[in-house]
């Protein structure tokens, strides 16, 4: 029985791998975010098996402070990886191929690129060969996941899933979250090793701190809390760089792809808002719906941005054929050959037959084109 809901994973075209029967999806290098999970859970379960127990014994408000500040930044870093990592990014469906067929002689021309106009500016769409559709503003096709995303940031082996328009707002979360708990439980940490070298001093174990941390490094428990330190100190610098590069892009209103690719050739982003407005709009605003889940349908302006108006490029490919056969168009020159007898792409399937004339005064039986040998050889004579 097909559910509402679920990702069509039986029948999915990409590359992307399903979990829960179709509920989740993610991308196909699912090792990289149970590695990442793994690195989160590791330091954590540390933090709470030796510093945690000791400050509760021994200094109650911050080991009440640490658990509890601890809890909340663990919960909120889990709940975002997982998220980011098993949701959909904005996956665009794929166009389904059309019934009509294609005449050997008839000249269609699917353009590359097509002219749209979005929020008061025209763009200029791309083409996607793969998905058979016109990629929207910003959106990209991920070579990873074989599938074209909405607003597409980048393809992220650390959650194993692409970052678009509908996960980047988690996934900037996740990064922010992960470096406050690294810093959190990084000067935690440091604060159990101060607490347990002063013990050793005040037991007369050690003459001075110094000299207690080193006898404190002894005891397994304390010397397994360097683990602690280091996973959590080069977490931290890590995630807060990243941060720190994503808050960037957010203020001025970039994806990642667009920065490292150079899009707007040093220029700002023409793409509005931004600042604080932007910052709240990616934190705060509703996540769109998925268009790719069973049931999910795609709304007037998308599909008309990346659908490919087939019956409209056959027709004219039937009024060229038409003309041409007629005697009232010329044979082409070399060059208008290269380009008229270019290979069409895969899925190009167009009939004359089941399309309009476009004159009745026109012949309704076309005849074989010259090859391009021949066309060739006529434009040089």
């Amino acid at each position: 029985m097909t559910i509402r809901g679920r990702f069509p994973y039986t029948v999915w075209p990409g590359h992307n791998r399903f979990v829960c029967r179709g509920r989740c999806i993610t991308g196909p290098d699912q090792w990289g975010v149970v590695a990442t999970a793994a690195l989160v859970l590791v330091p954590s379960g540390l933090y709470v098996g030796i510093p945690i127990p000791y400050l509760l014994e021994n200094r109650v408000r911050y080991g009440i402070a640490g658990l509890v500040v601890f809890l909340m930044l663990f919960a909120a870093t889990l709940a975002c990886l997982v998220l980011t990592a098993l949701d959909d990014p904005g996956i665009l469906p794929r166009q389904q191929q059309t019934d009509i067929t294609v005449t050997p002689n008839m000249r269609l021309r699917l353009p590359r690129r097509k002219a749209f106009e979005v929020d008061g500016m025209t763009e200029m769409l791309k083409y996607c060969e793969t998905c058979q559709l016109y990629r929207p503003p910003r959106c990209s096709h991920c070579s990873t996941c074989n599938n074209c995303v909405e607003r597409f940031d980048h393809h992220c082996p650390w959650v194993s899933n692409c970052v678009g328009r509908r996960n980047y707002r988690t996934f900037y979360l996740f990064v922010v979250s992960c470096c406050l708990l690294c810093l959190f439980v990084f000067a935690w940490t440091i604060l159990y090793f101060v607490f347990i070298s002063q013990m050793k001093v005040d037991k007369g174990i050690s003459s001075n701190t110094t000299a207690g941390f080193a006898n404190a490094l002894s005891s397994g428990p304390t010397a397994a809390s360097l683990i602690i330190v280091i996973i959590a100190f080069f977490g931290a610098a890590f995630t807060g760089a990243l941060s720190v590069f994503h808050t960037m892009l957010i203020w001025t209103n970039k994806t990642t792809a667009e920065s490292f690719k150079y899009t707007f050739g040093g220029e700002p982003s023409p793409y509005q808002p931004k600042g604080a407005r932007n910052w709240l709009r990616v934190v705060c605003s509703r996540k769109p719906p998925s268009k790719v889940k069973v049931g999910a349908t795609l709304d007037g302006k998308t599909r008309d941005m990346i659908q490919v108006d087939w019956r409209g490029l056959a027709a004219d490919a039937e009024a060229a054929d038409y003309a041409y056969d007629d005697g009232r168009m010329p044979l082409p020159t070399p060059e208008e050959a290269r380009k008229l007898y270019r290979r069409p792409s895969a899925g190009y399937i167009v009939s004359a037959d089941t399309l309009p004339r476009v004159s009745s005064n026109l012949s309704l039986t076309p005849q074989p084109l010259p090859s391009i040998e021949e066309s060739l050889d006529g434009g040089a004579e």
